[in-house]
């Protein structure tokens, strides 16, 4: 997988191409990845004793590092040919109109570019999906994010971004109290006055988990984090935070609530069946004075703001097909077990 991306990574354009640094930071002094640094001929960064996870492993090799731009890429993520060519115009135009407009041009901090993923992800997998739906992570880079972007706003995700340097050093480079590090540090980013933009159209590509232990286990990380960091930014009392940044942040933070709501509305239909217990008491006309309105208003809405991508009723019988898969993967098991029992 890391010779995928370091060999993808040395195949990157760029005008002078001896601007370009490809370095494996790598803090687990694996002399298979030093060997692998030589054969492609690009830099290897060690660490000795890694106390801060990935955000170490970042700020270690910043610290040998001098360059006014860098990029992340996670192990997996494989940029294309064309990464840099997409991404780094950005800067140069900033630095232009910087130095025309100094007092009303703010300084771009970071882009971030779409994660992408060339394996299917849990939903198009399990249920045969591939060719009639998209990612399921699609919805947030490439509509969500780019709306955060188009008000100056875009959240970090952690890989395929290009750096400014110097803001990143002034916020005190990676941060090593939170598990996710890459969204308290676009955070940082913006409380400094620096903007971020996310693009549309897919640069890199990595792999996405398909079985349910890994996803939960990822999202689990990104709840736990992004709730931690917003706790370590104040979000909510930080001065430094704009309105409209703070409202991007609220509701990110929001959004990691929302499953009690789902939960309930999975088993409703449960304890009615099998307990008689009525969660929603209600006539027609109630539903359609108080639910109905919302519904269709956010149907609207959804499919006015976002692409093709995303709509209302996919989005709510993704959340049911995970469920489903769950129990489906659980049977499975459980009906594998037997099998191998009797043979």
């Amino acid at each position: 997988m890391l010779r995928k991306t370091v060999n993808a990574a040395t195949f990157m354009d760029y005008p002078d191409k001896s601007k370009v640094n490809i370095v494996i930071a790598d803090d687990g002094n694996r002399p298979e990845v030093r060997e692998l640094a030589k054969e492609y001929q690009v830099n290897y960064v060690t660490m000795e004793k890694n106390k801060h996870a990935k955000a170490g492993n970042i700020n270690n090799a910043l610290e040998q590092l001098d360059a006014p731009l860098f990029a992340i890429f996670d192990a997996d993520m494989m940029p294309f040919s064309n990464f840099l060519t997409s991404s780094v115009p950005f800067f140069t135009e900033n630095f232009a109109e910087l130095e025309e407009d100094p007092d009303h041009t703010k300084p771009i901090g970071f882009v971030q570019t779409p994660q992408s993923f060339y394996n299917a992800d849990i939903f198009q997998f399990n249920l045969f999906l591939q060719d009639a739906v998209v990612n399921e992570q699609d919805f947030f880079s490439r509509d969500v994010n780019v709306l955060n972007g188009s008000n100056g706003h875009a959240l970090f995700t952690g890989s395929n971004a290009v750096f400014l340097r110097e803001i990143v050093d002034k916020v005190g480079g990676f941060p090593t109290d939170t598990i996710t590090e890459d969204f308290e540090l676009g955070t940082k980013i913006n409380s400094e006055g620096y903007i971020s933009i996310a693009t549309r159209e897919p640069v890199s590509s990595g792999i996405t988990p398909v079985d349910i232990k890994s996803v939960i286990k990822q999202r689990t990380r990104w709840a736990r984090g992004v709730i931690q960091s917003c706790r370590n930014m104040h979000i909510f009392t930080n001065p430094k935070i704009t309105l409209l940044n703070r409202i991007i942040l609220i509701n990110t933070w929001l959004y990691w609530w929302s499953f009690s709501r789902r939960l309930i509305y999975i088993a409703a239909p449960l304890l009615y069946a099998l307990f008689k217990v009525q969660v929603v008491n209600a006539n027609f006309w109630i539903l359609m004075i108080v639910w109905a309105p919302g519904y269709f208003l956010l149907h609207f809405v959804l499919g006015d703001t976002s692409s093709n991508i995303r709509n209302e009723r996919w989005g709510k019988s993704r959340k049911l097909s995970l469920f489903h898969i769950c129990l489906f993967q659980l049977f499975w098991n459980q009906s594998g077990s037997k099998l191998r029992n009797l043979r």
